[in-house]
């Protein structure tokens, strides 16, 4: 029986890494319009997923749901989203997190510091959307940056234009949110018309020097 299917299996796992590939240039591309248009840009990145204990009673429903006012929230860029200047959220199934959410926020660095207080914030919001349920991993935290810092790899925090490692470093970031070859980390069931990976848009009229662009 699992012979039978296992031509349908991989033209499935084609067909989602061919998706994710497509997910990760254009959030390259949205990243790096970013890079090139602030001069320094406060990166956050957070980990939202659910308590161990907590799983048996998150359905699929739930989590969408859950995601659906997170999103909502960052659209109005208010409490922890002010100054936000960008984002980018990719949905998982693991095996040890089951459902969870990587998520990336980008401030203008110019108006928003202390990128380890924003990801504890952001994750508090979380924990207030999904009640007793939540649970989340702030990156930020000083002791996951410090083998990226000692390695010159690391691409969270603030991270200014006119420097190219640090630049070089917040693309790979953003790269691994959409990594294709994660083919164990891919939901396993959809909602309909679910979508597994979101981003902003660099073409607003509210965003400074765009409606001077041609």
């Amino acid at each position: 029986m699992l012979n039978a299917y296992r031509e349908r299996v991989m033209t499935s796992i084609a067909l989602q890494r061919s998706q994710e590939m497509d997910n990760q240039r254009q959030l390259i591309e949205y990243v790096s319009q970013l890079l090139n248009h602030y001069s320094r840009l406060l990166f956050v990145r957070v980990d939202l997923s659910y308590l161990v204990d907590s799983l048996t009673n998150v359905k699929l429903d739930d989590f969408y749901e859950h995601m659906s006012k997170l999103r909502e929230l960052i659209s109005n860029k208010q409490t922890c989203f002010e100054h936000l200047q960008g984002y980018a959220w990719a949905l998982e199934q693991g095996t040890d997190k089951s459902l969870h959410c990587h998520l990336l926020l980008m401030y203008d660095g110019a108006k928003r510091q202390k990128d380890v207080f924003i990801g504890q914030e952001v994750g508090e919001k979380w924990l207030a959307i999904t009640g007793s349920l939540g649970n989340y991993y702030n990156c930020n935290n000083s002791d996951y940056k410090a083998p990226f810092q000692q390695r010159q790899l690391l691409g969270i925090g603030m991270i200014h234009r006119d420097n190219p490692l640090e630049v070089q470093n917040a693309i790979r970031v953003a790269r691994y949110l959409v990594e294709p070859e994660k083919v164990d980390q891919h939901l396993t069931i959809r909602l309909p018309n679910m979508r597994t990976f979101g981003k902003g848009q660099f073409n607003v009229p509210w965003r400074r020097g765009i409606e001077n662009k041609s």
